[in-house]
């Protein structure tokens, strides 16, 4: 077939670097399971009916909008060569071609992504939104990539979780989560506070609090780190201390444990934030929400939000 691809004012074209091998990045475009996770603006969702990634398969799946919108997509695949190029055609209207490369540069990856419309006027008005979504997209594209395709699976007897949309973008809450001397300024409700704070952001590393009472008394906590994806996924857990090392739990088990997931997806100017706690037993996770859970940690997203903008 000839190569669609040719006109200027028929074409919107967008690109990103990736910090991820082009094996990786092509696999999150060939995998129905990692594509139905990203694709689409923030807020979307995807059901998808059929996936079949050969030269002449059909993609035929619905865009599910965060305003309860649906959006009926069928694509037809035309050229697939692995880790280089896919070449797909969007069926119903507006009717448009997509290329999309893939450029490796040692462990880092260009893609870009051109689609030609049948004509320019077509282009020009899909061009309002399809420019920063196609952004959109490859924030989400990043976050997948970041968390090595892995969701977060929550098992509802054993977790809890608190999902927000902060107002300020991920770049300012990774910073605030993961920076001393700001986490003394949020990381507790108020009138509590944290007196003491030390950070040492690797897997492996320590993640200690003080936290102090209205009253005055002090109560360390000692964490690890497990996983760090700058601005995307963040992972410890008070069962051990630093370098990995189980902590000495009492024989009368008085100390919770729990591991601490957080997720952080671009959501507009903003974040679309999750945490998720584990506990290994449900007394632990009813104890946990009992101690307030959901209220203390929304408190601290607020002063999170509230701490990063007054900066």
């Amino acid at each position: 077939m000839s190569e669609p691809f040719a006109n200027s004012e028929r074409e919107i074209i967008s690109g990103r670097f990736f910090n991820y091998p082009v094996d990786q990045v092509y696999r999150a475009w060939s995998d129905p399971k990692l594509i139905a996770q990203w694709w689409g603006p923030h807020g979307f969702t995807n059901t998808i009916r059929k996936f079949d990634f050969v030269p002449g398969g059909e993609w035929d799946f619905t865009m599910n909008g965060p305003d309860g919108a649906t959006y009926e997509n069928v694509i037809v695949f035309h050229q697939i060569t692995p880790q280089r190029r896919i070449v797909f055609e969007h069926k119903p209207p507006p009717h448009f071609w997509t290329a999309v490369t893939f450029d490796a540069f040692g462990d880092r990856t260009k893609v870009s992504f051109r689609m030609l419309f049948d004509d320019a006027k077509t282009c020009e008005a899909v061009k309002q939104v399809a420019v920063g979504g196609n952004e959109q997209n490859f924030d989400r594209l990043a976050a997948v990539l970041g968390s090595g395709g892995r969701s977060i699976e929550v098992n509802p007897k054993l977790d809890l979780v608190l999902e927000r949309v902060l107002d300020i973008p991920p770049n300012l809450a990774w910073k605030g989560w993961t920076t001393p001397e700001i986490i003394k300024e949020w990381f507790c409700p108020r009138p509590w506070r944290v007196v003491d704070c030390k950070i040492d952001l690797r897997p492996g590393g320590q993640f200690f609090t003080v936290m102090k009472s209205p009253e005055g008394q002090e109560f360390p906590n000692d964490g690890c780190f497990l996983e760090v994806v700058d601005n995307q996924r963040l992972v410890w857990t008070s069962a051990m201390i630093a370098g990995y090392r189980p902590v000495e739990v009492p024989v009368s088990g008085a100390d919770m444990l729990f591991t601490g997931l957080l997720t952080f997806e671009p959501h507009g100017q903003g974040t679309r934030f999750k945490a998720v706690g584990r506990h290994k037993n449900e007394e632990d996770r009813k104890r946990h929400e009992e101690m307030g859970f959901h209220e203390g940690w929304g408190i601290c997203a607020d002063q999170l939000t509230e701490t990063m903008k007054s900066r």
